[in-house]
């Protein structure tokens, strides 16, 4: 019994950890709830979260195929955003992308000054 509290105690030390590193840097932007599988033509939400910085302008969000090159200039959908820097609200919800046809894809989500990319965070994406 005993054995269990202690590896109970380190686990909740361990997370109480990895919760702190994560708080103190946390990622520019992420892609969330959006589906990694689904069967087409499918219809593709999500949510971005941002931590923007002071020069950030735009935010956009690509969906490209996965043998092509992804950018801002070659994509199959694209949803962008303006922001004022650090006053962006940290969740976009974009519109979903209607009738997404089947292939392997890769959505890509970038914050920065216009026309370039900070950061940038990607997803697979395969519809059937």
């Amino acid at each position: 019994m005993a054995a269990i509290a202690a590896n109970a105690v380190v686990a909740l030390v361990i997370l109480g950890w990895l919760a702190s590193a994560a708080a103190r840097d946390p990622k520019p932007i992420e892609i969330l709830h959006m589906p990694h599988a689904a069967i087409g033509p499918a219809d593709i939400g999500f949510h971005v979260r941002i931590h923007p910085e002071p020069d950030d302008r735009q935010l956009s969000i690509l969906l490209c195929d996965v043998d092509l090159p992804c950018t801002l200039e070659q994509h199959e959908r694209l949803s962008q955003r303006d922001i004022e820097g650090e006053l962006a609200p940290p969740l976009w919800t974009p519109a979903p992308w209607v009738h997404v046809d089947a292939g392997d894809y890769l959505v890509v989500a970038g914050i920065g000054p216009r026309g370039r990319f900070r950061a940038r965070a990607s997803e697979r994406l395969v519809i059937r």
